[in-house]
């Protein structure tokens, strides 16, 4: 089930992929997607930490939050690339 709702794609990239401390760095990326239109991204962007920072504690967290309506950037397709599915 995705974070926003059970369509949403989640990806897990950046530093702290190759699951070595030595290797990884502070903060923890996140790419969220849903072909949804959000009304309010803000409050989504504000549900989602509620819902992961129980989980992930005090750490720093990046996050893209990529609705129906935004157009793809550079930063996406990385993370596609070199991301992996929640």
């Amino acid at each position: 089930m995705g974070l926003i709702s059970p369509r949403t794609r989640d990806m897990f990239s950046g530093t702290r992929l190759p699951f070595n401390d030595y290797l990884m760095g502070g903060d923890i990326d996140l790419l969220v997607e849903t072909s949804q239109v959000l009304s309010n991204r803000t409050e989504a962007t504000g549900k989602i930490y509620a819902k992961i920072i129980p989980a992930l504690g005090d750490r720093k967290i990046d996050m893209i939050l990529k609705d129906g309506q935004t157009p793809e950037a550079p930063i996406d397709r990385i993370a596609h690339h070199t991301g992996v599915p929640l």
